[in-house]
């Protein structure tokens, strides 16, 4: 039998003579938590395993939310799925890697917060470390905000098509700038495609953003959309990492405030609960997380980043050492809670209190040095409290049930490096809870038969336990004996037979009982080594020169066993001879890579009785030349006011052969000019918003898979009548910048061959014509330009109709833009403003195209 001693014989305990006055104040109110999230673990586990890893995470920690990091190498690798960013080829995405990990974590984690009736939250989290596992990021997905947002929507898509999940929030990437090519003004040109892009799928998903390495540089990328219009409204989290210089928690804090957009910490190995109050305080968050769900123990040890740490046999789990201090706050502190005002006038001794549906709880903290302290703690609405202590390292502990009558103060005397946690009591018994129960040793190897089992637990009324084992599962043939049942510790005998055995504990105080089960096994030989981590990196994508690359390998040994590697190279590419430094290691430079193709390495680990294998595919690319632009163009490069908009075209190729993808930017423009593109990632794309005079400078980058080549065009805007004389050298077709003149592309593959897709050169300096009827059945391609002048004789909603002066009639309609209507798409507004400024019987000039259609490009009233 276990008893504590009683609470009031702690509280009496002398500790100073003058307690701590911490005071609560309902009346002043912060943020709202809104979870506690976790990276959801990428390993395999038994089933039994892991759903006793995810039961603690959830329904004794508290969990509510996961970050799912894409498995880059899996999902698109360094080759582009097709030059089109907004055609997605499914073929170029696999997804094993993904769906097991949504099979095994993500859905039953799901489901686990649901069953508990609270707000399940998911974000995704891409890495591109160039030094880490992850690689860099390709070319074209770092260079074309078109190409990254299709891929970040295939995968969302993948999701919600197959298991409905649909995540809150979407992380463009893990740590921007930190090792990686994801700088403010490449986080938020993506920002400004992948957000509207989520909208017109119908998708809840907003941006969390920059989740950079530390306050600092969050504060940074910040601060270079504080004036972005087109940035913000997409951003649902502002999140940062604990990496580095934290004194700007509070600056993320107020501008989160002033946007009325919550903030979130999510991610720093070693945490402790200094850093949880800090976040909760300085930072104001309302997300809050450690980092890794669970991951394997290491020499016995949880490692720093995880919460959880599986034992290498697959049977038991054990803490982080700080998950009792996080156990204290997100335990009692549930999704919808507003954290309220709790001061103390002692430096050591911090406190936070949260209001949910009524009820207040508190945690008092004496976390930072000093001695046992005595608090007299204020503000709590009259009523019963339970109070529970935790420290790092140990169970918490329960230490009975108190009464608050209103106006008094609540007596606390908090251990040092301990927190306590005061909750509404809800005036029902609660059953004793067991905190933890293990096995020594957690596993044997026969001919040994017996190990001890002991638990510990505690009841919320500080009630008397009694204790009881139970054999829940055992072989055949096996006959398990416990020597002292009905002890909180007990030996066990009889462990004869190989495979695994199952105990309850349970705690009982008469009227409720606990229960926690425990697991081992009996092997009757060795088991072999395992190889959970087989990559390489530095780089991760290798194309031609580089010939060199690190291969990874770790393998762990169940019983725990000293291990040797060795590195062997199965196959390479026809007249390779690759070369292994080290190949005894588990770590060894791979070299002598000079032949593109793949080349397939073999790590074989041994504990001296058994070995295992596995095998890595090292994918060395060729030396790519860099795509060769061999025009761009605008049309009309040169406008008068009221026309506001153009068609940008480039021509390019790829000299061997593969996907080339493009992304649109502008270079320079008149102050205040806000030039919008249509298609921003396609060869031709429309560009609206001309609206002020001068010269607008746009630059087109065509991308392959690791190199780009820009080019630029220019488009001239007047508000008179006449139009202007292009800047530089006159170009050999309008709107075409020639090779070698300024603006031009570089480097340049050849002399432009027409002046439209298709070969239709435009034609609206010559003289006026009647549109032909279109017959390509293609609006890809445009086969006839010009203008035409005439009078209206029709007008409708978007189309209008004019009689040219030749006595023909044709009906004119603007250029599509966008998807379908209701993905947002629609006629080109700027033009259809135009055709309802005018009448029937106007005299105008009509500007126009061709392509399976009639296309309007701009009309206006003339003499």
């Amino acid at each position: 039998m276990q008893r504590y001693m009683p609470l009031v014989l702690l509280l009496a305990l002398p500790l100073r003579a003058q307690p701590v006055p911490v005071t609560l104040d309902s009346a002043t109110r912060h943020q709202t938590i809104l979870g506690w999230g976790a990276t959801a673990a990428r390993m395999d586990l038994p089933d039994r395993l892991r759903a006793a890893v995810l039961d603690e995470a959830v329904n004794d920690l508290g969990l509510t939310r996961l970050r799912f990091e894409i498995p880059r190498r899996e999902w698109e690798d360094a080759v582009n799925d097709d030059n089109d960013p907004y055609h997605v080829s499914p073929a170029a995405f696999r997804s094993a890697e993904i769906d097991r990990l949504a099979e095994d974590w993500v859905l039953p984690f799901r489901q686990r917060v649901e069953a508990r009736r609270e707000p399940f939250n998911l974000y995704i989290s891409p890495s591109f470390f160039d030094g880490g596992s992850s690689g860099t990021a390709p070319a074209w997905l770092l260079g074309s905000p078109a190409e990254y947002t299709e891929w970040a929507t295939a995968f969302i898509v993948h999701l919600r098509t197959k298991y409905g999940l649909v995540p809150d929030l979407y992380s463009i990437c893990n740590e921007a700038g930190n090792n990686n090519g994801f700088d403010p003004r490449a986080m938020a040109a993506i920002a400004r495609e992948l957000g509207p892009a989520l909208a017109r799928l119908g998708l809840k998903t907003r941006l969390e953003y920059p989740e950079c390495v530390n306050p600092e540089t969050t504060v940074r990328y910040l601060q270079a959309i504080a004036k972005d219009e087109d940035v913000w409204p997409w951003i649902g989290v502002l999140s940062y990492h604990l990496y580095g210089e934290c004194s700007t928690r509070p600056t993320i804090r107020d501008l989160g405030l002033a946007r009325h957009v919550p903030t979130a910490q999510t991610e720093f190995m070693g945490t402790t609960i200094n850093d949880l109050y800090r976040d909760l305080t300085d930072g104001g968050c309302s997300y809050w997380e450690h980092y890794v769900l669970s991951g394997r123990q290491t020499n016995g040890q949880v490692h720093n980043g995880c919460y959880l740490g599986t034992e290498p046999m697959g049977t038991a789990f054990a803490r982080y050492p700080h998950y009792w201090m996080f156990r204290a706050v997100m335990h009692y502190v549930r999704p919808g809670a507003v954290r309220i005002a709790a001061t103390s006038p002692e430096p050591t001794v911090g406190c936070l209190a949260f209001d949910q549906g009524g009820g207040v709880t508190a945690i008092v903290l004496n976390t930072r040095g000093g001695g046992d302290r005595q608090v007299a703690l204020t503000g709590l609405p009259a009523g019963r409290y339970g109070v529970c202590q935790s420290q790092p390292g140990l169970p918490y502990r329960e230490l009975g049930v108190q009464t608050v009558t209103a106006g008094s103060p609540l007596s606390l005397n908090v251990a040092r490096d301990c927190a306590l946690t005061v909750y509404p009591y809800s005036g029902v018994n609660q059953a004793p809870v067991v905190t933890d129960a293990v096995a020594t040793p957690s596993w044997l190897a026969s001919p040994r038969d017996a190990l001890m089992l002991s638990a510990q637990g505690t009841d919320a009324e500080s009630n008397a336990i009694t204790w009881r084992w139970s054999v829940i599962a055992q072989p055949a043939g096996a006959a398990a004996a416990l020597a002292s049942p009905d002890s909180a510790k007990t030996g066990v005998t009889g462990l004869t037979v190989p495979g695994e055995y199952g105990f309850a504990a349970a705690a009982s105080d008469g009227a409720g009982t606990g229960r926690r089960e425990v697991w081992v096994r009996v092997n009757d030989r060795n088991q072999p080594p395992s190889t959970p981590d087989l990559h390489y990196r530095l780089p991760v994508t290798l194309a031609l020169p580089a010939t060199q690359t690190e291969l990874r390998g770790w393998s762990i040994d169940p019983e725990g066993d000293a291990l040797t590697y060795a590195w062997t190279i199965v196959s390479q590419p026809a007249g390779a001879a690759a070369r292994l430094a080290t190949p005894d290691k588990g770590q060894t430079k791979l070299d002598g890579l000079t032949t593109a193709g793949v080349y397939r390495c073999r790590l074989t680990a041994s504990d001296g009785t058994s070995t295992v294998s596995n095998t890595i595919d090292v994918t060395v690319h060729p030396d790519l030349k860099p795509p060769v632009i061999s025009a761009v163009q605008a049309w009309p490069a040169a406008l008068v006011q009221p026309a506001a908009s153009s068609t940008l075209t480039v021509s390019t190729s790829d000299p061997q052969g593969g996907a080339v993808t493009h992304w649109w930017s502008v270079l320079a423009a008149p102050a205040g000019a806000k030039p919008l593109f249509t298609r921003p990632g396609s060869a031709k794309t429309d560009v609206a918003g001309l609206e002020l005079p001068g010269q607008y400078t746009f630059e087109v980058a065509a991308i392959n898979q690791t190199k780009t080549t820009r080019g630029r065009v220019a488009v001239t805007v007047t508000a008179s009548a006449t139009a202007p004389t292009p800047v530089g050298a006159q170009p050999l077709v309008p709107g075409v910048v020639p090779p070698g003149q300024p603006g031009g592309a570089q480097p340049i593959g050849g002399q432009p061959a027409g002046g439209q897709p298709g070969g239709a050169a435009p034609a609206t300096t010559g003289q006026p014509s009647d549109p032909p009827q279109p017959t390509t059945r293609d609006d890809r391609v445009i086969t006839a330009r010009g203008y035409t002048l005439g009078r209206v004789s029709a007008i409708g909603p978007t189309w209008i109709e004019v009689t040219s002066d030749s006595g023909a009639t044709a009906r004119y309609i603007p250029e599509w833009h966008g998807g379908m209507p209701a993905n947002g798409g629609g006629p080109d507004k700027a033009v259809v403003a135009q055709i309802q400024a005018l009448a029937v019987g106007a005299r105008v000039r009509a500007d126009w195209h061709v392509n399976d259609h009639i296309r309007l490009e701009q009309i206006r009233a003339v003499p």
